[in-house]
């Protein structure tokens, strides 16, 4: 008997000292996500709503009361130009609280210029800068303000850590990134976070883009301290979202050689009317949209001089898990693929209403010919090239981008 209480006790004493430690654990690790909540009003915090979250297991959450909040924290900024403009459902048709600050209607500019003796259209995102001014800079409080002095707010801003260098096999160049860039300008992206991820001074982009970050399209970030990409891209992302989260009611973080694109909408500001689409079908439940990975690959016809006129072989469905986010950004912590999400649900855009297209070029063939492996994993894809590069080249001409062409540099 005394023997069995012996080893009872033995037994008894470390499984109970590993149940405390276990226990002490559990409630580390609850405490450091409670620190990891974002804070919410009271009134938010008491209902009974839930969402499961990522990181923070089951947060209360009133979404209604939630949207109020921001329809009140925005209203300045729909109000900046109530004198100008009344109607915000033209061309773009977005909310008043978080969209563009004009329609078609309402622009004085004209919708045309020559140029070179050809009449060129002037797109709608220039025809707003150059009737509002600039968009805007940034202060030392976060908030965002014309030269007036009045508050901006943006509907989606876009985040980009990129480096050019003559050594990139890819020949990316600074004329690729402003075909990009108008592109994004197009698709409805209202401003871009940029950062310079240059190794050495004549690499960095500020002054080529000079004109820019003076007209409030780009802000500029020198980002060098930190050489490991992949490491300074997430560190980038997470500045711009503790930072600047209030910027912008969405964030999209793609680079310059991924574009979005919808077969079913290829007009100006398809992207600003997407947000708008899914967050009418999901509510504001909604944090994240996932954009799947189709990679253009090939050398293309070398003759254009377009990226997105160039490649137009495409991998047939999604080419792997490597999405990349469109989000917002005050529910998120920030990864490169999928953002941790504090609270919300995430979707996967359905490919044919919104994808990224991955313009790797030549890479899988080490930037030979093309070659039977690479046509066999691909089929031709024309959906791009028919119907934005004469979108992208004229916005380009009409905004004196006369040299961001070439069929020498770019994959």
């Amino acid at each position: 008997m005394m023997s069995f209480r012996f080893f009872a006790r033995r037994r008894l004493i470390p499984m109970l000292a590993l149940f405390l430690l276990v226990l002490w654990l559990k409630l580390v690790h609850k405490a450091q996500l409670q620190q990891q909540r974002p804070r919410l009003p009271r009134e938010i915090q008491r209902d009974s709503d839930y969402m499961r979250g990522s990181l923070t297991g089951v947060v209360r959450i009133d979404f209604d009361a939630m949207e109020e909040a921001e329809k009140k924290k925005r209203v300045v900024a729909s109000g900046v130009l109530a004198g100008k403009t009344t109607a915000l459902n033209g061309a773009w048709n977005t909310t008043a609280w978080g969209g563009p600050l004009a329609s078609n209607e309402n622009l004085t500019v004209p919708m045309y210029k020559i140029s070179n003796g050809r009449k060129l259209y002037v797109p709608f995102w220039q025809r707003r800068l150059q009737q509002f001014g600039t968009l805007g800079h940034f202060h030392g409080n976060k908030s965002v303000e014309d030269k007036n002095g009045s508050v901006i707010h943006y509907n989606l801003v876009e985040l980009l850590q990129c480096r050019i260098y003559e050594e990139d096999k890819a020949k990316w160049t600074i004329r690729e990134l402003k075909q990009w860039m108008h592109y994004m300008f197009l698709s409805g992206v209202e401003h871009i976070l940029l950062c310079d991820h240059y190794k050495f001074d004549h690499e960095r982009l500020d002054i080529p883009l000079k004109r820019y970050i003076d007209a409030g399209l780009v802000t500029y970030f020198p980002w060098s301290n930190i050489r490991h990409p992949m490491t300074a891209q997430v560190q980038c992302y997470q500045h711009m979202i503790d930072n600047y989260k209030e910027l912008s009611t969405w964030q999209i973080a793609i680079d310059m050689d991924e574009y979005p694109f919808s077969n079913r909408d290829t007009k100006e500001g398809f992207l600003s009317r997407y947000v708008q689409n899914v967050t009418d079908m999901y509510g504001f439940r909604l944090t994240e949209v996932s954009l799947s990975n189709f990679l253009m690959l090939g050398q293309g016809d070398r003759k254009r001089k377009l990226v997105i006129d160039r490649i137009n072989r495409m991998t047939p469905n999604k080419a792997n898990i490597l999405d990349k986010p469109l989000y917002r950004p005050e529910r998120v912590r920030a990864n490169i693929h999928h953002n941790n999400l504090l609270f919300g649900i995430r979707i996967t855009a359905e490919p044919d209403a919104l994808r990224m297209l991955h313009y790797w070029g030549a890479r899988h063939q080490n930037w030979g010919p093309d070659t039977p492996e690479t046509l066999a994993e691909t089929i031709e894809m024309n959906a791009m090239r028919n119907t934005w590069p004469e979108q992208v080249k004229n916005s380009l001409l009409t905004f004196g981008e006369f040299d961001a062409f070439s069929n020498e540099t770019g994959p």
